[in-house]
């Protein structure tokens, strides 16, 4: 490699601090744009944003995740998620605000392992794809048009995941390096443990994978400085918030509601899906090993270091949101590359500038779909009709909708709201049915029987304790895994109940887990064209009549 030169002809360590604030620059430049033009853009799914931010007030209400309220996902999610507001308002933005904050976390750990194994270019690029991994307003595998700032902790975990790959897989010169490698790496696995824990169990299996190629079993002291410090981190976190237990149910939960005929139909759609990018892994790993003397060498550390990289990004689809695209193929491809050209020596059949070309079109190939959609939040026409208007009055006026749905369209004849403007007008109509009864006042619980629970955040209301963050009946619960009815609907004053139902949504499991407990404690008080307001018979919990 070229990098030990370049860094003897610059002793200083200005070049890289210039890349540093390069990367931090751009990254900050992409989060105006996303922030900038009057609030944040969604084309669809935009009830998804309720879901942390609701978080955020449970939170601010005392409540922590697992413990207050059931979420599949770890409490740092809700915590990053919670920072911004400790400078800003909570609002749309605010949202952006946390996914910046795991991008520069995650860019910043990239170029910490990067520079020194690679030209200053290359790990300034793969920094910025890292980050923007984290940052993209673009769902992972969707198109440029499908802005939806969706699921957001499954793109904080690739961002950090690809850094854990990084550390483990790149060969370390020297202990104090391998030191360095281990302490990053254990950090990130704690934090994708308390993301979302399907990350965490890959960011060990990469300590696994990078004895048995890259590293060979001489790297164990990487893997033990990781694993220790990945362990102390979690369980001192533990210690600390007590919410182990309850995130082990949760995770539970989620595991036996999910349908078992989901998993075989993911992993062949993801299989055909990846294919080609392994085949593409395989063959610029023997290239980068093919030298003048011989033929090319298929069990290289290399070859396999990259395939199993880009096949764990596979893997790691198959346990969280399956989609044809694969995060961790362009980190493959470089450490493909780079643990090739360091086990073998010289001299090559192919030249190192085009092997470096070729891994870099691998990084900038998907982030070309994510400017894409950054640009789209600028340029796509934004609703400014009755179905928004009226988010200026909430804590969401920069919350800008498409007029172009582009998620998936339903068929003719569909009672329910799907696009996010049906949606949203269908929230203006339950917040104008609930303001009479509210009389004013901020210290009323309102669960609705949907999705996610907009009002705390859209009336100034306190959040639902013992609820569930978002009521997906094939993902967090099902008639025979909910809350406890008593805990859930005993501090509710009113719940605002859809009644056009369609089998299998949400408020219809919903029903069939609660509607008895309802009709016992709750009647309803009013009507629309969509909703009923039912009210608790009781006044006792706070005295509202």
């Amino acid at each position: 490699m070229n990098s030990a030169h370049s860094d003897a002809l610059h002793p200083s360590r200005w070049p890289d601090r210039a890349l540093v604030a390069l990367v931090v620059a751009v990254l900050l430049g992409i989060a105006g744009v996303l922030m900038a033009p009057g609030g944040v853009f969604f084309s669809q799914w935009s009830q998804d944003l309720f879901i942390p931010m609701e978080g955020v007030l449970h939170l601010r209400a005392g409540q922590w995740p697992h413990r207050d309220f059931q979420t599949p996902v770890g409490s740092a999610w809700y915590v990053i998620n919670a920072m911004p507001g400790l400078i800003m308002p909570i609002s749309a933005r605010a949202m952006v605000a946390a996914n910046l904050i795991v991008a520069l976390a995650a860019a910043c750990a990239a170029l910490a392992v990067c520079l020194g194994r690679m030209p200053r270019w290359l790990a300034g690029l793969c920094a910025v794809y890292i980050g923007l991994v984290a940052l993209s307003p673009r769902q992972i595998g969707e198109s440029f048009a499908h802005v939806s700032n969706n699921a957001s902790y499954n793109r904080y975990c690739w961002a950090l995941i690809g850094v854990i790959a990084l550390a483990a897989m790149l060969p370390a010169p020297g202990r104090r390096r391998e030191a360095i490698d281990g302490v990053i790496a254990g950090v990130l696995i704690a934090a994708c443990f308390y993301i979302k824990v399907t990350y965490a169990a890959a960011g060990i299996g990469f300590l696994g994978l990078s004895l048995i190629t890259a590293r060979g079993f001489a790297g164990w002291r990487f893997a033990m400085v990781a694993g220790l410090v990945a362990l102390g981190t979690i369980l001192g976190a533990g210690l600390l918030t007590g919410d182990l237990p309850g995130y082990f149910a949760d995770m539970h939960t989620a595991v036996v509601v999910l349908p078992d005929a989901a998993r075989p139909d993911a992993a062949q759609f993801l299989l055909r899906q990846g294919m080609p990018g392994l085949v593409f892994a395989v063959l610029l790993a023997l290239i980068a090993g093919a030298r003048t003397q011989r033929l090319l060498n298929p069990f290289g550390a290399g070859l396999w270091a990259g395939l199993l990289t880009a096949a764990a990004g596979i893997a790691i689809s198959l346990q969280n949101h399956p989609e044809p695209e694969n995060p961790l193929l362009a980190v493959g491809l470089l450490i493909g590359w780079l643990v090739t050209r360091t086990h073998e020596p010289a001299p090559f059949r192919f030249p190192e500038a085009l092997g470096l070309i070729a891994v870099a079109i691998g990084f900038v190939a998907p982030m070309t779909a994510d400017l894409a959609a950054v640009r789209q939040t600028v340029v796509a026409p934004v609703d400014a009709g009755p179905a928004t208007r009226w988010l200026a009055q909430t804590h969401v006026p920069d919350l800008r909708i498409g007029t172009v749905y582009t998620a998936a369209k339903v068929p003719p004849g569909n009672p329910i709201p799907v696009t996010d403007l049906q949606i949203l007008a269908s929230w203006d109509e339950a917040v104008r049915l609930l303001r009479p009864h509210l009389h004013g006042r901020h210290d009323a619980v309102v669960l609705p029987f949907t999705w996610s629970n907009p009002f705390p955040l859209l009336l100034d209301l306190p959040p639902v304790r013992h609820e569930v963050a978002w009521w997906d009946p094939v993902r967090t619960f099902n008639p025979a895994h909910r809350p406890d009815p008593a805990l859930l609907l005993g501090p509710v004053d009113f719940l605002v109940i859809p009644h056009d139902r369609i089998p299998d949504d949400p408020t219809t499991v919903m029903w069939a887990s609660y509607g008895a407990q309802v009709q016992r404690d709750f009647y309803p008080v009013a009507h629309s064209a969509y909703w009923d307001l039912w009210a608790r018979k009781s006044c006792a919990v706070r005295s509202l009549c």
